[in-house]
C-alpha cells in the first residue's frame, strides 16, 4: 500500500485510536521481540527436549492411511507430516523469523493466508472424531504429534503463525472441540502418555495463545470480524481451561462480545460488513460463544441472545430453498469449523440448524 493511503487513514483516526495504535507498536515491536529473542536464543532446552520426545513416539510414519484435506484449490494429507510454514499453492516457505517483521504484502515467500488456512488446524476435529468412533490409537497419536509438531515449529513470536491474532483465535476454538470431543479429563485418567502430553504441550499452546489474543485487539477502525474472533477465542479458552487472570479474562471477554453484537449486527440481524459470505463466518463466533457459555453455566444477557436471534431469522429469509445465498459484498471462503471435511461445505445449512437446535 502506498504513503499516500496511510496517511489518509491516519487522518481519520481519533485521539484515543492514536494512543492505541502507539501502544500497540510498544507491544509488537518491543515486548514481543523480546519474548522473540529469547526463543530465538534457545529458549528453555529442557523443554524442548521433553517435547520432542513426544513427537519421536508418534506413529505417523507407520500410519499408512491418507487423507487429502481441502485448501482452497490444493490439498494437504493431514495424515503425515506437515510444513506449517508452506504455502501450499505456490510451494514456496515463510521464514522463522520475528513474526511482526515478516512481510506478508508481496509473494516473495508465497501467500500467508494459504498458510494460515493450514494452521488453523480445522482438519483436527476430523481427526478427533475418528479416534473418538473407533478408538484407534493411531488416530489420538496423530492427533498429538501434529499439535506438537506444531509447538516445536511455531515458538512464541517466531514465524507468520503469531503474525494475525485472528488465525490464534480460531486455532483456541478448534482445540476447544477437540478437547469434548476426546473427552481429555476421561482421558487423561486412562493414558499416562496423553496426560503427560496434555500438560506439556498442550495446555502451554492454550496458554500462550489465550495471552497473545488479548495482548493484540483489534480496536477503533480495526474492529471488525478480527475484534469478534478475538472476544470469542479468548472467551471459549477461560471457559474451558485454568488460564492465567481467568476470570477478569472471561469478564473482558464477555463484554466485548455483548457490545460487538450489537455494534456489528443491525437490529434486523444483518452484518454491516454488508458481504454475504462474512455472514457465516462472524455468526459462527457469536453463536459458538453462546453455545460454550451454556454448557459452562456462564450466562450471556437477553439482549445479546435477542441480537443472536434476529441474525438467525436473517440467515432464514436470506437463503433460498436451496440454501443458496445471494452474492453481494466480497468473499474470503474462511470458516471457523469445518466438520464436514469432503467436497463443498455448506456452512449457510449447518448454520441455520445450528440456530434452530439452539434456540429450539
Amino acid at each position: 500500500m502506498s504513503l499516500s493511503w496511510y496517511l489518509q487513514r491516519i487522518r481519520t483516526f481519533s485521539a484515543g485510536e492514536v494512543l492505541y495504535r502507539i501502544r500497540q507498536r510498544v507491544q509488537t515491536h518491543f515486548l514481543d521481540r523480546r519474548l522473540f529473542a529469547s526463543r530465538a536464543s534457545g529458549g528453555n532446552f529442557d523443554e524442548e527436549k521433553t517435547i520432542k520426545v513426544f513427537l519421536k513416539s508418534a506413529i505417523i510414519e507407520k500410519i499408512d492411511s491418507h487423507f487429502e484435506y481441502p485448501i482452497f484449490e490444493k490439498t494437504v494429507d493431514v495424515f503425515k507430516p506437515i510444513n506449517w510454514h508452506l504455502d501450499v499453492q505456490s510451494g514456496k516457505c515463510f521464514p522463522s523469523s520475528f513474526s511482526h517483521k515478516i512481510n506478508i504484502r508481496s509473494d516473495e515467500y508465497g501467500s500467508a493466508k494459504h498458510v494460515w488456512e493450514v494452521n488453523r488446524m480445522l482438519f483436527l476435529t476430523y481427526i478427533c472424531q475418528c479416534y473418538s468412533g473407533s478408538g484407534d490409537e493411531k488416530y489420538l497419536k496423530l492427533f498429538m504429534y501434529h499439535l506438537t509438531s506444531w509447538r516445536l515449529s511455531n515458538p512464541y513470536m517466531v514465524g507468520v503463525n503469531w503474525y494475525s491474532n485472528i488465525e490464534v483465535n480460531i486455532r483456541l476454538i478448534n482445540w476447544y472441540y477437540c478437547w469434548k470431543l476426546l473427552d481429555v479429563p476421561a482421558l487423561q485418567t486412562e493414558n499416562a502418555e496423553f496426560a503427560s502430553f496434555v500438560e506439556k504441550v498442550w495446555l502451554p499452546l492454550v496458554k500462550e495463545h489465550a495471552e497473545y489474543s488479548f495482548r493484540h485487539p483489534s480496536l477503533y477502525s480495526s474492529a471488525n470480524n478480527h475484534l469478534v474472533s478475538e472476544y470469542a477465542g479468548l472467551f471459549v479458552a477461560a471457559c474451558c481451561w485454568d488460564i492465567p487472570h481467568r476470570l477478569s479474562r472471561l469478564r473482558y471477554a464477555q463484554s466485548g462480545l455483548e457490545r460487538e453484537i450489537l455494534l456489528q449486527n443491525s437490529p434486523e440481524g444483518v452484518n454491516r460488513e454488508e458481504a454475504a459470505e462474512y455472514i457465516q463466518f462472524i455468526d459462527d463466533f457469536f453463536l459458538v460463544a453462546a453455545v460454550v457459555a451454556r454448557n459452562f453455566g456462564v450466562c450471556f444477557s437477553k439482549v445479546y441472545e435477542n441480537r443472536l436471534h434476529d441474525m438467525a431469522r436473517y440467515l432464514n429469509v436470506m437463503l433460498d430453498a436451496k440454501w443458496n445465498y445471494p452474492q453481494y459484498g466480497d468473499g474470503d471462503d474462511g470458516f471457523l469449523l469445518r466438520p464436514d471435511v469432503g467436497g463443498h461445505f455448506n456452512n449457510f445449512r449447518s448454520l441455520l440448524s445450528a440456530f434452530a437446535a439452539f434456540f429450539e
